[in-house]
């Protein structure tokens, strides 16, 4: 579990540890920080193409197999990036590299899902999310600290990082997919997915509306990440060395929330991960509410938006290890594809409302909190749509088949 716990933090390290290096790297390439921000976008879009193709694969060759292979390419993409001279070139490799993480990180809930039963995968989720946090609550300082050389030292950290989590992989951890095939076929990727889509409980599409109400409640944390340097050091204007504790404030929400969820998804009812996952979606609502009154009325004082923005994020401690369960607990075989369908929906949507949210900046927190406020209040109408009987049903997890 601390070695799933470990990839799976490869995301935050990649996306938090040169947030604070953002000044420094858009003095570096002469462009301007909201440009260095699309660093971000682009890494979270291609994390989610990473993830859409590699899910799927994962189901035919094996997940350390496919691990190996994303953290190969990672590795050669932040090599490539800490050489970069360009703006251009930086953009291109951070996809690169994105793209390398997605294939890496998506075999973590594949694995767990091979490993444990549906009654305990809520708590392993919530073990692996609560030990991953502990990346981003460390990698600002770590980013701070790297920073008194250059940003290229960020980016050493990275593949210093990457290289053990690569080594672990190939002499430590062991297969939890049986390989169907040695080669992939790409042929197979979209028929996968379709049985995902097209998988109903009592006649309907109830893991995929469970699916995206996850994903979208995930959307939250992109795009904060996409506008925290704007927030913390541009809009309230702090010190450098206060955005490690900002930052970790908000990171500390989600991992007391994902403590909570630890202890209370174990060996619950899906009918109760339900009603608990319906809590978590609907308080992230009413805080992206307050946090859009706020703003629009322009009460924008710290002390009252920064505790709406770590109630906003920190509810994903509770929707993403409950809803997870409630969606992968009707796929087994195919949980490489379910998964990779969730979280790149997740990373795609993010990144995309992420980059809008940055690009109509107009300096002020208007575009942030209107893109919070938007994906939270379609998340909570999805799952509106959801019949209560559905959210209580059992589920019947052996209708499954791998195509």
């Amino acid at each position: 579990m601390l070695l799933l716990a470990g990839t799976i933090a490869l995301a935050p390290f990649s996306l938090d540890v040169y947030i604070p290096a953002m000044p420094d790297m858009a003095a570096a390439f002469g462009v301007k920080v909201v440009q260095i921000n699309y660093t971000m976008s682009i890494y979270l879009v291609g994390f989610g193409l990473g993830q859409i193709f590699g899910g799927p694969i994962s189901d035919q060759i094996g997940r350390r197999t496919l691990g190996l292979i994303g953290l190969s390419i990672y590795l050669l993409a932040t090599l490539g990036i800490i050489l970069s001279s360009s703006l251009e070139e930086l953009l291109i490799l951070r996809g690169i590299q994105a793209i390398g993480g997605g294939f890496t990180t998506i075999t973590v809930m594949p694995m767990i899902r091979d490993v444990y039963p549906v009654n305990e995968i809520g708590r392993r989720y919530s073990m692996v999310f609560m030990i991953m946090m502990i990346a981003p609550l460390f990698a600002p300082v770590i980013g701070v600290v790297l920073l008194q050389f250059n940003w290229h030292w960020v980016f050493l950290f990275l593949l210093g990082y990457a290289a053990i989590i690569w080594a672990c992989f190939a002499f430590v951890l062991p297969e939890t997919r049986e390989q169907i095939r040695k080669l992939p076929d790409l042929r197979r990727i979209f028929p996968q997915y379709w049985q995902v889509i097209s998988h109903k409980v009592d006649g309907r599409r109830i893991s995929l509306r469970y699916g995206l109400t996850v994903a979208l409640c995930g959307c939250v944390l992109m795009i904060y990440l996409t506008n925290a340097s704007f927030i913390i050091q541009i809009y309230f204007g702090l010190p450098d060395h206060m955005f490690p504790v900002f930052f970790g404030s908000v990171v500390l929400g989600v991992a007391l929330c994902n403590w909570v969820s630890m202890r209370k998804l174990n060996n619950m009812s899906l009918g109760k991960v339900a009603a608990y996952f319906r809590t978590g979606v609907r308080t992230q609502l009413i805080a992206t509410s307050v946090l859009a009154l706020a703003v629009f009325t322009e009460h924008t004082q710290i002390w009252l938006i920064f505790p709406c923005i770590v109630v906003v994020v920190a509810m994903l401690g509770i929707t993403q290890p409950s809803g997870s369960t409630l969606y992968l607990a009707e796929f087994k075989k195919l949980s490489g594809s379910a998964t990779a369908l969730q979280t790149a929906t997740l990373f795609s949507l993010g990144g995309l409302i992420g980059a809008i949210s940055s690009t109509m900046n107009d300096d002020t927190l208007s575009a942030y909190a209107i893109a919070s406020l938007v994906v939270s209040l379609t998340a909570n109408l999805i799952l509106l749509s959801i019949p209560k009987v559905a959210l209580d049903m059992p589920f019947n997890t052996e209708a499954e088949t791998m195509t």
